[in-house]
């Protein structure tokens, strides 16, 4: 099977997790869970695990930013794999 690099994408992926909940959520609660997410991710124990058995960066990021990331995310990512070849 070929490398994203050698098939043309590249050779970066972004993984985004994010917490959802019902549009109209009070602001209080929201920021209720946003803070137990922080706290966790802040956790020494959660921050080794996730750097050694996934690989992954940990970083918060609130609510109010994540429509433009992902936004962004799609704008980087969707004419990469447009243009990739498909396999068969």
């Amino acid at each position: 099977m070929p490398t994203f690099g050698e098939i043309g994408i590249g050779d970066a992926l972004t993984n985004t997790f994010s917490l959802w909940g019902p549009a109209g959520l009070p602001p209080a609660l929201v920021e209720v869970l946003a803070g137990a997410v922080r706290t966790a991710m802040q956790d020494p124990v959660f921050v080794e695990l996730a750097a050694t058995r996934l690989a992954y960066t940990l970083r918060f990021r609130p609510g109010s930013v994540l429509p433009a990331e992902l936004d962004a995310l799609d704008g980087e990512w969707a004419p990469r794999l447009r243009g990739a070849p498909r396999p068969g």
